[in-house]
């Protein structure tokens, strides 16, 4: 008789781990392929805010702002930025297919520019942190708009995440003035 209890508890052990391995399973199924947790969790936002002027041109702060939502920490590299003027002078062409029939900006004032110095080769965002990035410089007086764009590669897989924003230059010194 108790070698049926032992037959029956060892069965019962067997499938108590064959249930214990299909849930850890189902679980990395849902954690991994459904939520997609091996993906970065990083939302990009730029902004810009005027400061003032000096010397006939229009001092302004560019800003990126990288939160990471996810788990883990991400490491970022090749962090750069492009900064993009239009003035009054400027035609507005609008047949470039390469930018998808935008308008195009043809001053490029900053090209390439890292966001941190070029010495740090990588940074690195925690996870659930928010990391604000300043830059400053100054622009002409006559521009009218700004555009913004940024752009950064994740080292483990050469994927890249970028951002653009175009602002007016006369309604950010407009704000300025309100506060």
């Amino acid at each position: 008789m108790s070698l049926a209890i032992k037959d029956w508890s060892e069965i019962v052990k067997n499938v108590l781990e064959g249930l214990a391995i299909c849930g850890a399973a189902v679980w990395a199924l849902f954690r991994f392929g459904l939520f997609r947790e091996r993906y970065a969790k990083i939302e990009f936002n730029l902004d810009c805010r005027y400061l003032g002027k000096s010397n006939h041109c229009r001092l302004v702060e560019l800003i990126a702002v990288i939160e990471n939502k996810g788990l883990v920490r991400q490491y970022i590299k090749e962090w750069t930025f492009d900064l993009l003027l239009l003035d009054d002078s400027t035609m507005i062409d609008e047949t470039d297919s390469t930018i998808n029939y935008q308008v195009k900006f043809f001053n490029k004032k900053i090209s390439k520019r890292p966001w941190v110095p070029a010495s740090w080769y990588t940074t690195f965002i925690d996870a659930g942190t928010r990391q604000v990035y300043t830059y400053l410089t100054a622009v002409p007086e006559n521009t009218k708009f700004i555009t913004l764009y940024s752009r950064f590669i994740y080292p483990s897989s050469n994927d890249f995440h970028s951002s653009q924003k175009t602002f007016e230059l006369d309604y950010l010194v407009r704000q300025k003035e309100i506060q």
